[in-house]
């Protein structure tokens, strides 16, 4: 039996029409910080990817902390600037200000990290941390109050590389949590690969094609945070892996994992029944591979949402330039890409995708579109490459059965950045998810959320990072509203979001149900902020 807190925090602020407003608000908030990847312009693949944003409750004190897993420099990748902890020190009046507590959070790492997963390897009710690096990876054990061992060696969690993200999740169905790591290119340091290929003409960084990729690796837990790597996926190819989730897709209570590939075809991995464990590609048969013309794209981010109103998990990925970003709809057991047909398309060609999500901006009871855009060619330009270096973030608002794209004309929606890695969360627990990015060789911003509806509010369900939880699909039923969502943080590009799921209601309503498995329970929504307690399975 395990006991789920949720904390539910509800939007007071009342405006005359739904405006979806972003704020950077990093000058008042902090953090002070700059990432590193290299040089600046890159000089070769290795430089391109950018650093990893993680938002998690370190301290145990109730409000969203942020690690930054940040690069070094290829001619030193072991002796970089280091990773980065900062405390959210919210005010009671709700003003963000994030400190720097690295050292007394006992984290020294200054190999060449790329993201950061936080959960509850070991079972002990608070999330540790397993970073992923171009090196050796890092599991950082939490006693609970935000100090953090280094217990890789011990815990069995030594993986070595280039690894790009790790997707947490029970896919064993042994009630604790397992750890699939994508991994990227083979690449040496001290050997780089040719530097650049023709490309349109223009001379741009080599790679992933022509590089030898890397397998990615199953670690399964032994149930005290100590890990086995399995021979799982022994008979999967080697790929250009960016990201991985664990989901159940087909409602058949097993969570299956959804590999996003660089160039290649994507992966759907099932679980096989019996005992060992094996891992099996069905992402051809299931839709899952490719768009709908066969084509084998360069998947960054994941989003999963329920686009549809089926109650199924749609995916939609982020992919390069001159493609587009792609949306996949679940009918019965197999995927079908409706990317244009919902109009996420056309908007995306000139943009190149990273972190994105499905979130209610403004409100009005449907998700919304969110994607971090930027080149990984220094030189594109919309004449030589119809698109450019820097881009802007890319709204597009749920209208009926369409997404259709937004314009601003000033604030951080307007700017054009070279943006990567981001994480969602309520940081100032005020009912509505804000953002955290880092841009490659650039600033760690924190985007406040100030969106609002005169007519609803924002709700958002705070849970843990748990073998229960992770991968859950979560029922919302609030008067004659459903909402799907999934428990899936880890989605982001190099990122980990808080293990929140956020939806509105009307302002009128008092009351709304939760289902998750078996289990539902009552919320009381006349509550400012609300609780609810004992949901077990």
């Amino acid at each position: 039996m395990r006991r789920l807190l949720l904390v539910l925090v509800l939007t007071a602020c009342e405006r005359e029409s739904p405006q979806i407003l972003l704020v950077d608000v990093t000058e008042q908030a902090g953090p002070e910080f700059v990432t590193s990847s290299g040089g600046m312009p890159p000089r070769s693949i290795v430089e391109v990817n950018g650093p990893g944003v993680c938002l998690f409750d370190a301290d145990g004190d109730g409000d969203l902390d942020l690690f930054v897993a940040n690069g070094a420099s290829p001619d030193d990748p072991e002796h970089g600037p280091g990773s980065r902890m900062f405390r959210n020190m919210l005010n009671d009046d709700k003003t963000l200000r994030f400190t720097d507590m690295t050292e007394t959070a006992g984290i020294d790492l200054q190999r060449w990290a790329t993201s950061a997963t936080a959960a509850d390897f070991d079972n002990d009710g608070d999330d540790d941390l397993y970073v992923t690096c171009i090196g050796n990876d890092a599991l950082l054990r939490n006693d609970g109050k935000g100090r953090f061992t280094d217990v890789t060696a011990a815990a069995g969690a030594a993986v070595s590389g280039w690894s790009t993200g790790a997707a947490p999740g029970d896919i064993d169905r042994d009630g604790d949590l397992d750890l699939y790591i994508t991994r990227y290119v083979d690449w040496n340091f001290d050997a780089p690969s040719p530097a650049t290929v023709n490309f349109r003409g223009q001379q741009v960084i080599a790679g992933p094609a022509g590089l030898m990729p890397l397998a990615d690796v199953l670690l399964l837990n032994r149930g005290d945070g100590t890990f086995d790597q399995s021979d799982a996926t022994a008979n999967l190819p080697a790929a250009y892996g960016l990201n991985a989730v664990m989901l159940d897709a087909d409602d058949d209570d097993q969570l299956e994992v959804l590999v996003g590939n660089d160039g290649m075809s994507n992966q759907l991995l099932e679980p096989s029944k019996g005992i060992p464990l094996q891992l099996r590609d069905v992402g051809r048969e299931r839709g899952f591979a490719t768009n709908m013309s066969g084509a084998e794209q360069a998947t960054m981010g994941l989003a999963v949402g329920d686009v549809d109103g089926t109650g199924t998990p749609d995916i939609i990925s982020t992919n390069f330039s001159s493609d587009t970003n792609t949306l996949l709809i679940t009918e019965g057991q197999h995927f079908v890409d409706r990317t244009n047909a919902m109009g996420i398309g056309p908007p995306t060609r000139s943009l190149l995708g990273w972190t994105t999500r499905l979130l209610d901006l403004d409100h009005d009871g449907d998700e919304d579109l969110l994607t971090l855009n930027g080149h990984v060619y220094p030189n594109a330009t919309p004449e030589s490459m119809a698109s450019a270096w820097r881009q802007p973030a890319l709204i597009q608002r749920r209208d009926g059965d369409r997404f259709v794209p937004m314009s601003f004309e000033t604030g951080w929606l307007a700017e054009d950045r070279v943006d990567r890695s981001g994480a969602f969360g309520d940081l100032d627990a005020d009912g509505d998810l804000d953002l955290v990015t880092a841009e490659l060789n650039g600033p760690v911003r924190i985007i406040e959320n100030r969106s609002s509806h005169p007519d609803r509010r924002g709700i958002v369900l705070d849970f843990d990072n748990d073998a229960f939880m992770l991968g859950a699909h979560i029922i919302i039923k609030a008067g004659s509203e459903t909402h799907h969502r999934w428990l899936v943080p880890g989605t982001d590009f190099q990122g980990w979001s808080a293990p929140q799921i956020h939806f509105s209601v009307p302002r009128e309503l008092h009351n709304a149900t939760i289902t998750i498995g078996n289990t539902t329970r009552q919320i009381d929504l006349s509550r400012n902020p609300a609780a609810v307690t004992d949901v077990k399975q």
